[in-house]
């Protein structure tokens, strides 16, 4: 038996960026969950407006559940989904879509049914545009009703393909205030372009509760 119900969400903004949220319950009838969301921007920078540059995301994707007694209902999910606008050759803006799920649960419907394995480690593809802003959506969640523990974990880097023509001419912009590498931070010191991603691009919360206890809400504008 657990000995005590516990949750934390977390997002870390410290290269590299990454998501983490765990829940864990004694069986006491009150639902523990954790809940962290990251939404921010990004668009390559160089290189022509209509050109169309391939982009990868590099993402690691965990999820957990410690399994307890027959009538717990629990689950830990980490999904990102990624919209990249480009121009097409016929010079009309097209949108890239990318996404990835890890997901593992018991006794819940929850997560994509078409994706049930509890990680993902790869790599995503997309196409965007020099100027073109794309939107990235992050959350890791984790719920227990019942009597055990719920991981969810991920965290990922955007890059420009090496096997991209010319594709030195290139680089990755994201929201202030993102790290988008293992190593440094993104810089603080935008190139005019990259503007686009400011004045509210970036938004952050990472949520822990019992239903009737809130006992952890952060926001970063």
């Amino acid at each position: 038996m657990l000995g005590v119900d516990a949750t934390t969400g977390t997002i870390n903004l410290v290269p590299p960026v990454s998501l983490f949220a765990f829940a864990t319950s004694t069986g006491d009838g009150v639902p523990q969950s954790a809940t962290s969301t990251l939404m921010y921007s990004f668009m390559p920078v160089g290189g022509n407006p209509t050109d169309q540059v391939r982009v990868l995301v590099t993402v690691a994707l965990q999820s957990s559940i410690t399994v307890g007694l027959d009538l717990t209902q629990e689950f830990g999910e980490s999904y990102i989904t990624i919209l990249s606008p480009y121009i097409d050759a016929n010079g009309h803006t097209s949108n890239s879509f990318a996404s990835a799920t890890a997901c593992s649960k018991k006794g819940v419907t929850v997560c994509d049914g078409s994706t049930s394995d509890d990680s993902f480690f790869g790599v995503l593809h997309l196409l965007s545009s020099p100027g073109q802003v794309a939107n990235v959506n992050l959350t890791a969640a984790a719920y227990v009703l019942g009597v055990g523990t719920a991981t969810a974990f991920l965290d990922p880097v955007i890059s420009i393909d090496p096997n991209q023509p010319n594709a030195n001419l290139y680089s990755i912009q994201v929201s202030a205030g993102v790290p988008n590498s293992a190593a440094a931070p993104a810089s603080a010191t935008p190139e005019p372009a990259s503007m686009l991603l400011a004045g509210g691009a970036l938004f952050a919360i990472a949520v822990a509760r019992r239903r009737r206890k809130q006992n952890l809400e952060t926001r970063l504008y």
